[in-house]
């Protein structure tokens, strides 16, 4: 599983690494001096007992005392079979020529680097895809998922559903055997949609005529002749005029 782009948080306080011989106690105030939220870390190996702390200033009797540290860490937590965290930071902050300090947990990494390269070391990590401060809050990758809006409630939706209804005009279908397609429910629009289906419907009769007239025998195509003569003149007459004598 590769890693998604990070977001790091700068913890506020300052960190001090001291090591101690392997058979020596180690500082009964380790856990109790430091807040709560601060990274306080004890590792004993067979060669040394190494300890990380928020910086105290007292002397170490015995040991040897490196300060000036500030801690990055990234926001977990990590899943285990996430792979290239570390080799990820490391690698950005080498080429920015960065040292580092890493310290693992169960949850996640933290990178700790000199006091004065961390501006630095933001602007590498910032420069690979990395979200550190503030910038981070706003793209947590892990917490992206819990900060997505819910979706909305059905009757709200069903409400707002009936509202664009409500706004969508009414247009009437078209006249049989006329394809139209409405973009506009104006009066202007329906209109000349109204004239335009009958000026088509009206050809459509014609062209029938037209069609039957070409299949009567002579003798039917004269009589459908006088037929419309016969009609066209009645209608020409005017209707105060008398009849014929």
């Amino acid at each position: 599983m590769a890693s998604p782009n990070l977001a790091l948080d700068v913890l506020p306080a300052v960190y001090e690494v001291a090591k101690f011989p392997p058979t020596s106690q180690p500082p009964g105030d380790l856990f109790a001096a430091a807040a709560a939220d601060a990274l306080v870390s004890l590792t004993r190996t067979g060669d040394e007992i190494s300890v990380v702390r928020p910086a105290t200033g007292a002397a170490a009797p015995g040991g040897v005392v490196e300060g000036g540290w500030k801690a990055l860490r990234v926001r977990g937590p990590l899943p285990f079979e996430l792979v290239g965290v570390l080799a990820r930071l490391s690698a950005a902050l080498a080429r920015a020529e960065v040292s580092i300090f890493a310290v693992s947990t169960y949850d996640t990494d933290y990178v700790l680097v000199k006091a004065d390269a961390l501006p630095r070391a933001v602007s590498a990590l910032q420069a690979v895809g990395c979200r550190v401060g503030a910038a981070a809050a706003a793209s947590d990758p892990f917490a992206a998922e819990a900060s997505a809006p819910s979706a909305p409630a059905p009757k709200k939706e069903k409400r707002k559903k009936e509202k664009r209804e409500k706004r969508r005009p009414v247009v009437a279908p078209p006249p049989r055997g006329v394809n139209f397609c409405f973009v506009s429910a104006s009066v202007a629009t329906a209109a000349a949609v109204a004239a335009a289906a009958a000026s088509h419907v009206s050809r459509c009769r014609a062209s029938t005529r037209l069609s039957h007239a070409k299949h009567m025998q002579p003798e039917q195509l004269w009589g459908q002749s006088a037929a419309v003569v016969s009609c066209s003149s009645r209608s020409s007459q005017s209707p105060s005029s008398s009849p014929p004598t």
